[in-house]
C-alpha cells in the first residue's frame, strides 16, 4: 500500500500560528530546499514523515513541521 503527504496532495491544510501571532503559509517541502527537485524525492526516504517549511509573511520566521504520511 502507498503513502501520501496530506499537504502535498491537497487533502487537509494547516495553519499554525507564528510566535508574533499571524498565520504561518505552507512553503512545501522542506526537501525541495535541500537536494534535487523530484515530485517523488520525499519517496525515496524511510521516513513517515513529510517534513513542511512554514514560513511567517510578516516576520520571516521559518518552522519545519512534521505532517505523517497517510495510507492510501
Amino acid at each position: 500500500m502507498d503513502t501520501a503527504c496530506v499537504l502535498c496532495n491537497s487533502m487537509e491544510r494547516l495553519f499554525p500560528k507564528c510566535s508574533c501571532g499571524q498565520t504561518m503559509l505552507d512553503s512545501g517541502p522542506a526537501t525541495d530546499y535541500a537536494g534535487p527537485y523530484s515530485p517523488y524525492y520525499n519517496l525515496s526516504f524511510e521516513d513517515d514523515y513529510c517534513h513542511h517549511l512554514f514560513t511567517c509573511p510578516v516576520c520571516g520566521e521559518d518552522q519545519v513541521i512534521s505532517v505523517p504520511l497517510r495510507r492510501v
